[in-house]
Parts: C-alpha cells; sequence; structure tokens
C-alpha cells in the first residue's frame, strides 16, 4: 500500500499578527480550536468551528483549507475539494492547499489533476518532499514508473528519514521487477520505522517472487501483528501457506482475510477450494455418449445441495490434468485432451467457513476411478452423495487428494 501524505499532519493555526478587527481575531480562535479538535479525531466537531471562522471571517484561507482536511478525513471528497479550491482561490501562493487537493484528486482517481496540483504545490515550494512522494504515488497509478521513481527519489534526497518514500519507491521497483531493489527500500522504510505494516506487508509479497517463502510468511506475520485488521496480509500469507500445500494454514488466513474484507471472498472463494477436498463420501456414474464432435468432460451433480472437488490425473503418469470446484446447484464443461485418466471427487455441503478443514473430523474422501476419453467422444459424469455408506472414509492428508 502506498502513503499519501500530508492529509492530517499539516494542520493550519492561524495566528494574529497585527490585526485589530475583533472578527478576525474571534475567527483565529476559533480556527484553532477547530485545530484541537482535529488532534483528536473529532472531525465534525472540528468542522463546526472551521465553518464558525469562515463565518466571522470569509476570506480565511486557513480555515477553509482545515476543513477541507477535515472533509476529506470523512471521506466527502467533493466538499473537500470546493474547500481547497477556495483556499486556493483566497491564496494563489498555498503550497499545502494545492498539494492536499492533490490528494484529493488522487483518492478520487483523477490522476492528471492530482499531478497537475502537485506539480503547482512543488513550483511554489521546491523543498516539498511530501507533493514529490505524492505526485510519485500519481505517476505510479498511471503505470509512468520511472517518474514515479525519479518523484521517490527526490522525496528521500529532501528528507532521508522519510519512510513512506522508501515503501513507495520499493512498490515502483517491484512492479519494475527490480526485486532486490525493492528489498532494499522496504527494509530501509522499516529501519525508519519500525512499526510500518504495510512495508512488512509488501516485503513478504517480494520475498515470495523470490521463492523465499519462509522469509515470506514472517514479514506477513509480523505485520499481521502490527496491524491485526490488515486483510491483505491474511490473504498473501494464505496465498504463501497454498503453495506450500500447507491447506489447513491457507484456510484460517483466508477465513480471516475475508472476514477483514468480504471483496476478497470472490478471489479467494475461486482459489480456495481447489485444492482442499470436502469430508464425504461419493460415487461417480459414467456415461458414454457416442457421436459427440468434441472431446469434453460434463459434470452433473444429481442433487443440488452438495459443493464438489474434482481431480483428473493421467492413469499411467499420474499427472495432474485439472482441478475444479462445482458450487452446489451448478454444472460443469471441463474441454480435456484425449486419454485415460482417473478421478477424484470430494463432496460436501461447505466449501469454507469452519475452524477446521470443512468439519470437524480431520478426514477426508476419495474416489479412484479410471475412465478413458476417446477422440470425438463426451462424458457426461453424474455425481451423487453416497447415501447407503458403502464407500468407507479413509483418512487422507489434504496433498494426497
Amino acid at each position: 500500500m502506498m502513503s499519501l501524505r500530508s492529509f492530517s499532519v499539516l494542520i493550519a493555526l492561524s495566528i494574529t499578527i497585527g490585526l485589530s478587527a475583533c472578527g478576525v481575531q474571534r475567527s483565529n480562535f476559533v480556527n484553532n480550536q477547530g485545530v484541537e479538535k482535529a488532534r483528536h479525531k473529532d472531525w465534525n466537531g472540528a468542522i463546526t468551528d472551521y465553518s464558525e471562522a469562515i463565518r466571522l471571517h470569509p476570506n480565511h484561507a486557513i480555515a477553509y483549507y482545515n476543513r477541507g482536511l477535515a472533509y476529506g478525513q470523512l471521506g466527502e471528497y467533493q466538499k473537500a475539494l470546493a474547500d481547497y479550491t477556495e483556499a486556493i482561490r483566497l491564496n494563489p501562493s498555498y503550497a499545502d492547499a494545492y498539494n492536499d487537493r492533490g490528494n484529493t484528486y488522487n483518492w478520487l482517481k483523477e490522476s492528471q489533476k492530482a499531478i497537475a496540483d502537485y506539480s503547482e504545490a512543488i513550483r511554489l515550494n521546491p523543498n516539498n518532499a511530501n507533493a514529490y512522494n505524492n505526485r510519485g504515488i500519481a505517476y505510479d497509478k498511471l503505470k509512468e514508473y520511472q517518474k514515479a521513481l525519479a518523484d521517490y527519489s527526490e522525496a528521500i534526497r529532501l528528507n532521508p528519514n522519510n519512510a513512506n518514500a522508501y515503501n513507495n519507491r520499493g512498490i515502483a521497483y517491484d512492479k519494475l521487477k527490480e526485486y532486490q531493489k525493492a528489498l532494499a527500500d522496504y527494509t530501509q522504510a522499516l529501519s525508519l520505522n519500525p512499526n510500518y505494516a504495510d512495508a512488512y506487508n509488501n516485503r513478504g509479497i517480494v520475498h515470495n517472487r523470490l521463492g523465499e517463502s519462509q522469509q515470506a510468511i514472517a514479514d506477513y506475520t509480523e505485520a499481521i501483528r502490527l496491524n491485526p485488521k490488515l486483510a491483505d496480509a491474511y490473504n498473501k500469507r494464505g496465498d504463501t501457506y497454498y503453495w506450500l500445500k500447507k491447506y489447513q494454514k491457507a484456510l484460517t488466513d483466508y477465513e480471516q482475510a475475508i472476514r477483514l474484507n468480504p471483496n476478497l471472498k470472490q478471489v479467494i472463494g475461486s482459489r480456495l477450494p481447489s485444492r482442499l477436498p470436502l469430508p464425504k463420501n461419493g460415487y461417480g456414474v459414467y456415461k458414454f455418449n457416442r457421436g459427440a464432435t468434441s472431446s469434453t468432460l460434463k459434470i452433473i451433480p444429481s442433487q443440488g445441495t452438495e459443493n464438489l472437488v474434482i481431480k483428473l490425473e493421467n492413469t499411467s503418469t499420474k499427472k495432474e490434468i485439472c482441478w475444479f470446484l462445482i458450487v452446489k446447484g451448478n454444472s460443469h464443461k471441463m474441454p480435456i485432451p484425449p486419454g485415460s485418466y482417473i478421478i477424484k471427487l470430494a463432496m460436501g455441503e461447505r466449501w469454507y467457513g469452519d475452524k477446521y478443514l470443512f468439519g470437524t473430523q480431520g478426514s477426508y474422501s476419495k474416489i479412484d476411478q479410471e475412465i478413458t476419453i476417446p477422440e470425438y467422444t463426451n462424458y457426461t459424469i453424474f455425481l451423487e452423495p453416497n447415501l447407503l455408506g458403502t464407500l468407507t472414509q479413509q483418512k487422507i492428508e489434504a496433498n494426497e487428494f
């Protein structure tokens, strides 16, 4: 995750210098009250004070800027944009207002407008490291990674202690497949900020790309310790366990990732069951259909109450041909080459969500049946629950299924 700066940091205090008008002095006092409320994250209270400051002094650029910051924290981005724009109208040299209006455009995915504002902030204040960092993020979103790198590097030159810029530059290096440079930047970010959960998560991603699974798991675990609500770290650690065939640990992490971010269910849900058998017996009835014009395996559950996990292996080489899940109530067609195969299946009512793998029994079923699929032939396989218990449930490791 990339970090925009400086949304809540640069809250501006009003100082009365040589101002005699009571309204202006009162406006500054109320603005500063709002600043204090903002420090305690009382954004609505701060907005009330900033609005009063503006009523007392309609040309109060700082109060408009501060109210824009508070609106941004509440996700009211159009109101934030309006306030930053008014602050800039009142003070065309207000570099911080350009920077934070750029941040708002970035959140609204209007990268070109964001870049224009960051560039103006830099023109007004060439030593603004945050504006360089933020413009780098906007370039990154446009996939202009070399420009992003240049801006992150300038942000680091201006502020060598800017952990966010190191983290963001690491992301750019990762996208350019310069993994060692990415690792170095994430490590530097962590040396500057040992509590930087996102940097641990990002470094874990690069360790995974380099095949360093244990280092990746260690980094994801530390990211989770620092931020137990970081769904992406659970998801990525689950991926690593999955690749290591530690399916129970993968399942646990995927479940937690989905709890924290339900939007991950679509991504994880299609992947999770593919190598995890369900704890019920099953058997297959195979129908040979002559005269078909293509080689297609069609799976039709005979009852719509079960989820099915199917695996096909080549009979002679034992090479895995395909894995797939059929969610209850659906069917599945899979084009495969002609040949002889072993089909394995498992079925059950749930495919993730329990503390243990699809239940508490710790046992899985599989069925081994050899089928032959000649050229120009379709197979339709009807799969049914084993209601009579004629197949014995076997306890096997998940990676044996």
